[in-house]
């Protein structure tokens, strides 16, 4: 008994240092800035214990668009568990991915890529774009496949 006690507890132990769980393994930040005509807002999630990327969420809006218009955005949302949503291509929400991955919206269109950067580092210019597409060049030269 004490051996399959021992088994199960193991297991749960083990699979924790493997499944990314939000306020454990990851860690979030983000920043908010005007670049050219559009307000952006960016949500990193980030490994607490490397600082490499795991996934980054760019919402865009119009320079003029209010608190309540952001706030209602239905491209970005949380599921139960708080973890970051967004509206793919065919228009479902799905849970952000962890390997890098950037979610970029203009408007409804969204853009994705896969990137390999740290949190702390490669992100520390993004703030200083002057137009969107600046935003998105920012990510282009972490890009892998």
């Amino acid at each position: 008994m004490q051996r399959a006690l021992i088994i199960v507890l193991l297991l749960v132990f083990g699979l924790v240092g493997f499944v990314p769980l939000p306020g454990i393994t990851i860690a979030f930040s983000g920043e908010s800035f005007v670049a050219g005509d559009h307000q952006v807002i960016i949500e990193y999630g980030y490994s607490r214990w490397s600082g490499r990327l795991l996934y980054a969420v760019v919402q865009t809006w119009p320079k003029d668009a209010t608190v309540i218009e952001k706030q209602n955005d239905p491209r970005v949302g949380r599921n139960f568990f708080e973890w970051t949503m967004v509206r793919d291509h065919d228009g479902r929400m799905k849970p952000v991915g962890t390997n890098g991955e950037v979610y970029f919206f203009e408007a409804a269109r969204l853009k994705t890529l896969r990137v390999r950067m740290t949190e702390s580092e490669d992100t520390a210019w993004i703030g200083n774009s002057t137009t969107i597409d600046e935003v998105w060049a920012c990510f282009l030269p972490f890009r892998t496949e």
